[in-house]
């Protein structure tokens, strides 16, 4: 199903939520679809807390993103990989509102929390979801989305 949530997590892997939420990119899954993925050795040292240190550059949001009578989010990311047309990388969204339309992507939330909105079009069915360390998350090209953040969030994505 599109959009849905994934909290498994490998199975006797201990450490912290943040190191939990990168492991969870180091598994073998398959979505729904069929379709396969692998993580591993994106990084030379995948360490989370080099992810959550990672700077990034925040800037606002497009006039497009905005959502009436809601506090603006501004957005920044750093690509930190690709593999073949993929790219890996760290996206920060501050306290705050947008809507977007999206790519074709997987990711982890390493800290901050929130809501993500998946709107009902385009055949893809309505879903909220609670964003929190470690949510994993699949999102298909084409879903209109709603992000509202109240605690600042970053998450490690990978776009296909």
């Amino acid at each position: 199903m599109a959009g849905s949530q994934n909290h498994d997590k490998p199975s006797g892997q201990g450490g912290s939520p943040r190191r939990q939420a990168l492991r969870i990119l180091e598994i073998h899954g398959q979505d729904r679809d069929g379709v396969r993925f692998l993580m591993t050795d994106f990084l030379p040292n995948p360490e989370s807390e080099k992810l959550l240190e990672l700077p990034i550059a925040l800037q606002p949001i497009e006039t497009g993103q905005r959502i009436e009578g809601r506090i603006p989010a501004t957005t920044g990311f750093q690509q930190v990989s690709t593999v073949g047309e993929a790219e890996i990388g760290v996206w920060e969204m501050s306290p705050g509102s947008m809507q977007d339309i999206e790519a074709d992507e997987y990711f982890v939330v390493l800290s901050g929390r929130g809501k993500l909105q998946i709107l009902g079009s385009g055949g893809f069915s309505a879903q909220e979801i609670e964003l929190a360390t470690g949510t994993a998350v699949r999102l298909k090209a084409g879903m209109h989305t709603r992000w509202d953040v109240t605690e600042t969030l970053r998450k490690i994505y990978f776009t296909l």
